[in-house]
C-alpha cells in the first residue's frame, strides 16, 4: 500500500511541475534513513519516515532474538544507547 501510494503522490508531484529528488525516491524504496546522508530526505510520501525507523527497530529487535544468551539484557541496552549516536557526525 505504501508503494502505490508513493506512485501517486509522485505522479500528483510531477503533474504539479515539482520533480522529486533522487534521495527521496531512494528513500521511499528502500526504508534506509542511515545511509541518507547528514540531511534525512524525506520519502515521497512524507508518513514513510515512520516506516524507515520501525524498520530499523524490528532489525534490531531480530538481532536481539537471536542473541539467545544471558547477555540479552545488556546487549540492549548497548544498542539502546549507542544507536541514537549511529547518524552523528
Amino acid at each position: 500500500m505504501f508503494y502505490l501510494y508513493s506512485l501517486i503522490m509522485a505522479i500528483e508531484l510531477l503533474v504539479a511541475g515539482i520533480v522529486p529528488m533522487p534521495r527521496e525516491i531512494l528513500n521511499s524504496l528502500i526504508f534506509v534513513p542511515l545511509l541518507d546522508g547528514p540531511v534525512y530526505h524525506w520519502p515521497i510520501h512524507y508518513l514513510g519516515w515512520t516506516l524507515a525507523f520501525e524498520w530499523l527497530f524490528y532489525l534490531v529487535v531480530a538481532l536481539l532474538i537471536l542473541n539467545d544468551s544471558r547477555w540479552r539484557t545488556r546487549s540492549l541496552m548497548l544498542v539502546l544507547l549507542v544507536l541514537p549516536f549511529g547518524s552523528l557526525g
